[in-house]
């Protein structure tokens, strides 16, 4: 079962490092055994960039993290994709002192995650 577990986390931390513009932060487990991928996300995409450009225009903080957080059972393309359209067709409302409303009718679409390259390949949808 030691073996089985330790397949299972090694596979998780190479898909991690494999998919090519997600961050993934991989802590150690005991005895450095690399852990189960914590956060999948396209934080340093220019999609990001300018979601949260259009979020600090409101003088709020955009958490990038969470923002562009990659959903297990996703993948980067269909999250930089939502991104794109929120940041290109969403209405911001900026709200005092430094808060902010996202309306827009942008969905993931699921469909660009075929799995074709590191950019379309799904996060895993379980732990």
């Amino acid at each position: 079962m030691n073996v089985l577990r330790r397949a299972a986390l090694a596979a998780a931390f190479v898909l991690c490092a494999g998919i090519a513009g997600c961050r993934c932060e991989c802590g150690a487990g005991s005895g450095g055994t690399p852990s189960t991928p914590s956060v999948h996300n396209v934080s340093g995409s220019a999609e990001c960039d300018a979601v949260c450009k259009r979020i600090e225009a409101c003088g709020a903080r955009c958490d990038r993290d969470e923002r562009c957080k990659i959903e297990r059972g996703k993948c980067p393309a269909s999250k930089r994709a939502l991104l794109q359209c929120e940041a290109t067709t969403g209405t911001f409302a900026c709200l005092p002192p430094s808060g902010f409303t996202l309306t827009s009718g942008c969905n993931e679409d699921e469909a660009l995650c075929t799995g074709a390259d590191a950019e379309t390949t799904k996060v895993p949808a379980t732990p």
